[in-house]
């Protein structure tokens, strides 16, 4: 059975809302001068992304550090699915994107 439009709205609205609850939370976290320092220094790794979207990749990559689902804390480079397909790389299958 096909989702209809009302679900599919609904589901991304749910999305949308999980994903500011996750920045929001993310911004929380920068309570102190060394936390706005790492963020900074985080975000200029990544300038081709806006400060929020660099915010949520730190945070759901942090998330998915402590679930064990990558190795290192703090991610080397972030690529949609193409261009990691550009880049000769494949991504895992079912791994989540952020």
């Amino acid at each position: 059975m096909t989702p209809s439009r009302q679900d599919q709205q609904a589901a991304r609205e749910a999305r949308l809302d999980e994903l500011h609850e996750k920045l929001t939370h993310a911004v929380d976290q920068l309570v102190s001068g060394e936390d706005w320092k790492r963020a900074l220094a985080f975000a200029a790794n990544f300038r081709s992304r806006s400060f929020n979207n660099t915010l949520l990749i730190w945070a759901q990559h942090a998330a998915a550090f402590e679930a064990g689902r990558v190795p290192e804390p703090m991610p080397s480079y972030v690529a949609g699915y193409k261009q990691w397909q550009a880049l000769g790389r494949q991504v895992q299958k079912g791994q989540p994107g952020y």
